[in-house]
């Protein structure tokens, strides 16, 4: 970790933000035994869309994450800590 300048550290901790989102929108939608196809067409977006958001190349805002929430079955919190 000493090895990487502080901006390189910085990005990779954004990047990590990201990811850890991502991993927890796949394993929901695995969970629900949905597919990325099915997931998009509740929400009306493209499969890609997902996809893109699974792996962390996407960034996604809170109104997405509602519609996800609400397509799921599920409630979406926001919380600090």
């Amino acid at each position: 970790w000493r090895g990487y300048s502080r901006k390189d550290q910085e990005t990779i901790l954004e990047k990590a933000r990201y990811l850890k989102a991502a991993m927890e929108l796949r394993r929901l939608r695995r969970q629900l035994h949905l597919s990325q196809e099915t997931l998009a067409r509740k929400i009306s977006v493209k499969r890609e869309f997902i996809s893109r958001i699974e792996s962390g190349r996407q960034n996604v805002t809170l109104e997405t994450l509602y519609r996800i929430a609400q397509a799921t079955g599920k409630e979406f919190t926001l919380s600090f800590r």
